[in-house]
Order: structure tokens, then C-alpha cells, then sequence
């Protein structure tokens, strides 16, 4: 009920800032009350098949593995009869992927998000951020915020964590990653992390699980995490971590309750 009647509020007035019980100031959001695409002036696609080896060919503005149902953003993936794997124009396996990248960034502050996991063996969502700068310096050295991944093959396991690049030894790290075990993962919990110049915390249903320390990452690496960072929500299949997609667990859907940023 809170969450609908919040929906609501912010309906009728768009414009109006809600202030976080922290003290922090809700500054850009997406309660997807509204059907069809998501919203044009707040996402943009990924389209391509696009990293880590994964299977999926992510398809853009394509209403079959990206849409918003009136209460919900939903990221569908499909496995399709005749398909090829690794075929662009015939895939065998299609879904959605969202970003922010070129439209939207922010630096500081919380970033929440409520959502619902698929589940089985070679799901990957994941809810993250890059740096802004990625196109200039490239990955790892734009910094990477992983909110939350969960891989259907350890089904009780969310995991955390952030990537970089370490200049002192030249070679990219993962630093603090861990996880911590959900007993219902395929029911909606609340993902977040609080952001500051000093640290990263990261949460699951307002349970701090990890903070990471900048002052622990290193002096030069820590300033990928000084700058802006743009979200992305996306459902991979298969790939480096995730395995081999089971043909029972399609269709596989991410759904999404809402996006809040709060500053």
C-alpha cells in the first residue's frame, strides 16, 4: 500500500522533491506507472550481444523483452524455436537491458531499487553502474558499482561488490565482493547502496551487507568512484559466470518495482 500510494504521489506532482529519511533529496526516479516502452527520457537500450561471452542478443525498444505493465518494468528473456546462438539476425536467445548512459549520471547519494529475480540455472541479472568516463579511459578504470547480481546456479546468492583498476600492480581487481544468502530471492526485496567521497555501503532490504572504504582501494583507483556513474538494468543469460540456460526457465523475468535516487 505505501508503495502504490507513494506511486500516486508523485503522479500528481511530478515536479516535487520527496525528501529521504536520511536527510537526502529524491532527485530522479521511475515508478513505472505507465504502460508500453519505458520511458524515453529516462532509459536508453543496449542492443547487441555485449559482454562477458553471455548468450543473449539484447534487443532494443522491442516490446516482447522490454516493458512496463501499468506497475512494473519487466525484463523478459526468450528463447527462440530455429534460433542460432551468437547470430544477430536469427538469435537463439533474446532479451532487455537498460542504461542511463548519455542521459542521466550522478554522483553520491542512494541509489534503491525493488525487484523481483528470475530463477534457474543461467539467469545473470543485475542491477550496476560504470563511469561515466568509460568511453575515454575504458573498462576497468571507469569503476564499476555492482548493486546486486544474482546467478540462477546459486539460487540463495546475491552478490556485491565493485571493480577497478589497480595501478600499482597494472591489472584490473574486484575488491570486497561478497554475498549474502536470501531465502526467497524469487520474491521482491530492496537492493541499495549509499555512496559518499569516504565509502560504499551496500544493502538488501535496509540490512547493511558490505561496506567498501576508498581509503582501501587505492589512492589513484579510488577516483573512479569520485566521479559520476550511470545505471544499468539488465538480464543476461549464460556467459562467463552464469552457465548454460536451462530450457525450463523460459520465459525468464527481471521485474522491477521502482528506481529511486536520492542525493
Amino acid at each position: 500500500m505505501y508503495k502504490k500510494l507513494t506511486s500516486l504521489f508523485l503522479l500528481l506532482v511530478p515536479s516535487l522533491y520527496i525528501s529521504y529519511s536520511h536527510g537526502e533529496t529524491l532527485v530522479w526516479y521511475d515508478e513505472f506507472n505507465y504502460q508500453g516502452l519505458p520511458d524515453p527520457a529516462k532509459w536508453g537500450f543496449e542492443e547487441a550481444y555485449v559482454r562477458n561471452k553471455e548468450v543473449q542478443y539484447y534487443r532494443a525498444k522491442n516490446i516482447e523483452n522490454t516493458f512496463v505493465d501499468g506497475e512494473h518494468l519487466i525484463l523478459r528473456a526468450l528463447k527462440h524455436d530455429g534460433g542460432i546462438e551468437g547470430d544477430k539476425d536469427n538469435p537463439k536467445y533474446t532479451s532487455g537491458s537498460l542504461s542511463t548512459k548519455n542521459m542521466h549520471q550522478w554522483k553520491f547519494g542512494r541509489i534503491e531499487v525493488r525487484a523481483k529475480f528470475p530463477l534457474g540455472d543461467g539467469v545473470w541479472p543485475a542491477i550496476w553502474t560504470l563511469g561515466a568516463n568509460i568511453t575515454e579511459v575504458g573498462w576497468p578504470k571507469s569503476g564499476e558499482i555492482d548493486i546486486v547480481e544474482y546467478v540462477g546456479r546459486f539460487p540463495e546468492k546475491a552478490h556485491v561488490g565493485i571493480h577497478f583498476f589497480d595501478y600499482e600492480k597494472t591489472q584490473r581487481k574486484r575488491r570486497m565482493a561478497t554475498q549474502t544468502y536470501l531465502n526467497d530471492p524469487g520474491e521482491f526485496h530492496v537492493y541499495s547502496i549509499e555512496w559518499t567521497e569516504t565509502a560504499l555501503d551496500f544493502f538488501i532490504d535496509e540490512r547493511r551487507i558490505r561496506r567498501i572504504r576508498m581509503d582501501k582501494v587505492g589512492e589513484q583507483s579510488k577516483y573512479a568512484f569520485l566521479q559520476p556513474h550511470y545505471l544499468i538494468i539488465n538480464l543476461a543469460l549464460g556467459g562467463d559466470w552464469a552457465g548454460e540456460p536451462e530450457d525450463s526457465i523460459f520465459p525468464a523475468e527481471f521485474i522491477i518495482d521502482y528506481v529511486r535516487i536520492y542525493q
